[in-house]
């Protein structure tokens, strides 16, 4: 992050956490497959979103947060609280386990979480929340 964050940046658009956790012990050499059963042992790693703003203060910051099988309030807590760690300025956030999005995952239904307002995109088609993201973002530079 911090190698990328010397260039400078006006937005960066990133997932909530790439990875939350990490093999603790990475192997330095190829593992064999003749192993029938192989231990990892894992360890949280840090949030690359929550270190952005160290580095760039004036960066426009927005994040995208997936989760599953929350309601819609607890979804946008969720969200409003990785607004506040990360000190992003926005978070798009979804559930990617929701039986409607199982049924047809032509569809969702994101939440744009910023400055205490929520809007949402309603269920549509994902193009269509494409554009609805672009033009949330765009309006930032107004």
């Amino acid at each position: 992050v911090k190698k990328e964050m010397k260039r400078r940046f006006d937005v960066a658009i990133m997932a909530a956490a790439a990875a939350d956790y990490s093999p603790e012990n990475p192997s330095k050499k190829k593992i064999k497959s003749t192993q029938k059963v192989i231990k990892i042992s894992l360890k949280k790693v840090p949030k690359i979103i929550n270190q952005i703003k160290q580095y760039q203060k004036n960066i426009i910051l927005i994040g995208f947060k997936a989760e599953v099988n929350l309601s819609r309030k607890n979804l946008i807590e969720s969200a409003s609280k990785k607004l506040q760690e990360s000190n992003a300025d926005m978070i798009i956030a979804n559930d990617i386990d929701s039986p409607r999005y199982k049924k047809n995952t032509e569809n969702n239904e994101v939440f744009i979480i910023d400055s205490g307002k929520v809007r949402s995109s309603g269920w549509r088609k994902k193009q269509n929340i494409a554009k609805f993201i672009k033009k949330e973002i765009e309006n930032k530079f107004k």
